[in-house]
């Protein structure tokens, strides 16, 4: 090998070298952990595939097959990039429909249960005429008076049969009256009052019952986004008005539902961390949590007595907090006594089932929740059904 010859493969050797390093170091720089970090990383790969691109081309040695056809190869190299950053835009562009991690959640294939749309005003709804309401669609009987029991997807009663659900179990023990389940999985404090708002006038309710999951309704009323890859509206209490103050949800709606994202979803908590960087949707401050949902539970009790019914929030805990043997968990997940003491110094109607569900042997207590120690099993949805008809009975609410 002549001397010019070893001289050309050192220099490629070193280019190609440098490139290898930059590659690796942008590799393992690509990270979820801030955007500028995620898009520095992303450009020193672009830059490191470009550099080894360009190194191969320029020092190919002359004469050869490489060094005759390179302006040909560059145009190819240079179109398939093309080719491959329009088709990721356009792939962005193209909307798929709700996420996987959605679907899973609010719609069960081959039953009754109805498919979720998205709802500017509410974040998503059941759709259908405003006599169907509730995932489960439950048909108003405009002859009767009405019992409306409202919450998400504990009361709307997740991987159990309608007939196996508290509300539906009430119904058949309230017989003068009709019980009405508007519950919708994923729903939060303040979809609550907005879905109540939008039922109401088609109802004549006696008797409004909000099931006030501990386990996340605190966290999620606090955000607009959800962990299903949905966004959801998010309100914050200003100079005495509810002001809704989403700056996100076009981006989070977007990528979730784009043809791009979807497989992204294999692997939920990672397509969650890249929206969340590069929408950056807002989440309130604590405090200021606490002052929305305190003005939305006063909102949802005014709407109920202006349509004439009695209105009671009904605290549903996560088996976390019975079990004193997971105390950890209790302290992270749960949000339990703070919701009750909103709802104490408000001087809300509140049913608190903790104690009624405590009573029960703790053989009985683990057959009462599911696995994801959340939603209740047929069992643990008896015991709420039985209990909250005893309330209904003692306290008089439907007379």
């Amino acid at each position: 090998m002549s001397a010019e010859r070893r001289v050309a493969v050192a220099r490629k050797g070193v280019h190609l070298s440098g490139a290898a390093c930059l590659l690796l170091l942008g590799a393992d720089s690509l990270t979820l952990a801030s955007l500028s970090q995620l898009l520095a990383a992303l450009a020193a790969i672009l830059v490191a595939l470009v550099w080894s691109a360009a190194a191969a081309l320029a020092l190919a040695a002359p004469g050869g097959w490489i060094a005759s056809h390179r302006w040909q190869i560059a145009l190819l190299l240079g179109s398939i990039t093309a080719a491959t950053l329009l088709g990721l835009f356009l792939a962005a562009k193209i909307h798929m429909g709700p996420s996987a991690a959605f679907q899973r959640e609010h719609f069960v294939p081959n039953s009754e249960v109805q498919a979720q749309r998205s709802d500017p005003e509410i974040g998503w709804a059941p759709s259908g005429p405003p006599s169907i309401v509730g995932q489960r669609l439950n048909t108003i009987d405009p002859a009767r008076a009405h019992v409306i029991i409202l919450g998400d997807s504990i009361l709307y009663g997740q991987s159990v049969e309608e007939a196996e659900t508290a509300p539906f179990l009430m119904g058949q023990a309230l017989h003068d009256h009709q019980v009405l389940n508007l519950s919708v999985s994923g729903y939060s404090v303040e979809q609550y009052w907005l879905y109540l708002r939008r039922v109401l006038p088609h109802t004549h309710p006696k008797l409004v019952m909000i099931g006030v999951f501990t386990g996340n309704d605190f966290q999620l009323t606090g955000r607009e986004f959800t962990p299903w890859g949905h966004s959801k509206p998010l309100y914050r209490e200003e100079k005495g008005e509810l002001v809704r103050v989403n700056s996100a949800e076009d981006c989070i709606d977007g990528l979730s539902q784009s043809l791009l994202f979807r497989p992204l979803w294999r692997d939920q908590a990672r397509a969650l961390a890249l929206s969340q960087l590069l929408c950056t949707p807002r989440e309130l401050e604590t405090g200021d949590v606490e002052r929305l949902i305190a003005r939305l539970f006063a909102e949802i009790e005014s709407l109920g007595r202006a349509a004439g019914a009695r209105v009671v929030f009904v605290l549903l805990p996560n088996r976390y907090e019975l079990n004193i043997y997971a105390p950890v968990e209790t302290f992270y997940l749960s949000r339990y006594a703070v919701l009750k003491r909103l709802l104490l110094d408000g001087a809300h109607e509140t049913v608190d089932t903790y104690p009624e569900l405590l009573r029960h042997p703790r053989a009985e207590l683990d057959g009462a929740f599911q696995s994801d120690s959340s939603h209740f099993t047929a069992s643990g949805h008896r015991i709420v059904a039985d209990y909250l008809v005893k309330v209904i009975d003692e306290k008089g609410y439907l007379r």
